[in-house]
């Protein structure tokens, strides 16, 4: 009797603990992603030119503008102008207003660089 106390707290510990190994270990390639799954990418760009302070947006065969002025650059009006495009409420909005409201959109940035004329921002988001 002494001897089938352990042997049936063993039976009962391997009876719990194996139906839920399973979800303790990493999961292999072939159950996180089924084959021939791949993500698809839609890419989009934020252009602002640092002449005319001209502001573009293109996302798919989509272009949005926010005209500059070779004459007056401003910035502000042209960042201004593509916010209220985007659907974007506030008054004054920044730059970092910009971008959040096209990352609340579901677009994460890859890339930004500044080259001769233009800083320019690439974006990608999981295809809809």
């Amino acid at each position: 009797m002494k001897r089938l106390i352990p042997l049936l707290l063993l039976a009962c510990t391997l009876a719990l603990v194996v139906p839920a190994a399973p979800s303790f270990l990493p999961p292999g390639r072939a159950a996180a992603q089924a084959p021939n799954a791949r993500p698809q990418w839609e890419y989009a760009s934020l252009v602002i030119g640092d002449a005319a302070a001209d502001v573009q947006w293109q996302a798919g065969g989509t272009t949005l503008t926010g005209p500059g002025d070779v004459t007056r650059p401003d910035l502000d009006r042209s960042v201004k102008e593509l916010y209220r495009q985007l659907g974007g409420r506030s008054e004054s909005p920044t730059l970092g207003m910009l971008l959040n409201l096209i990352g609340r959109d579901g677009w994460e940035m890859v890339s930004y660089a500044h080259t001769r004329g233009a800083q320019v921002w690439m974006f990608k988001r999981s295809g809809r």
